[in-house]
């Protein structure tokens, strides 16, 4: 994690400097998140138990602070799991998000795949849209500037320049 995040987050209402790593890994224990093995065996109940921390970025660091890869903290396992293709999350982060957004779906009467309000081609037509589409149809009308006439978002070729 990058400094910037690590050490120069002040709290709220506060001039303190939080750590928001460290904050996250109390914060998921206090909320009784289970560690990353323990979420790992029930994701993946076929895979073998990691015995070690080879596998994982900084995984000699991980070595130093836990005894075994079940004591690892669910967000420190997350971070450093070997990442899935060109993803920035590995297998278990990906399952998590992924656990994630088919609740939501499921849970939402309104899903435009669960109700009869709309078309069949609606259907077909919403399913082409893109988050590139979004984007383009929100930040392309946005006037959005940083207080001296600067624009914060430009779109240039299809990507969102900051």
């Amino acid at each position: 994690m990058v400094d910037e995040v690590r050490n120069k987050v002040k709290g709220k209402d506060t001039k303190v400097l939080i750590d928001v790593l460290s904050f996250d890994i109390q914060r998921g224990r206090d909320h009784g998140l289970p560690t990353y093995g323990v979420m790992r065996k029930d994701l993946f109940p076929d895979e073998t138990a990691l015995t070690d921390f080879s596998s994982f970025e900084d995984g000699a660091k991980l070595d130093l602070v836990y005894d075994h890869p079940d004591d690892l903290d669910l967000i420190m396992g997350i971070m450093g799991e070997p990442k899935e293709g060109s993803s920035i999350l590995g297998k278990v982060g990906t399952a998590l998000i992924k656990k994630h957004f088919d609740r939501l779906r499921k849970s939402d009467r309104f899903w435009y795949e669960r109700t009869a309000m709309y078309h069949s081609d609606l259907i077909a037509n919403i399913k082409t849209v893109t988050l590139e589409d979004v984007m383009h149809w929100v930040i392309s009308d946005a006037k959005v500037d940083d207080g001296q006439g600067n624009q914060i978002f430009d779109l240039r070729n299809g990507f969102v320049v900051v």
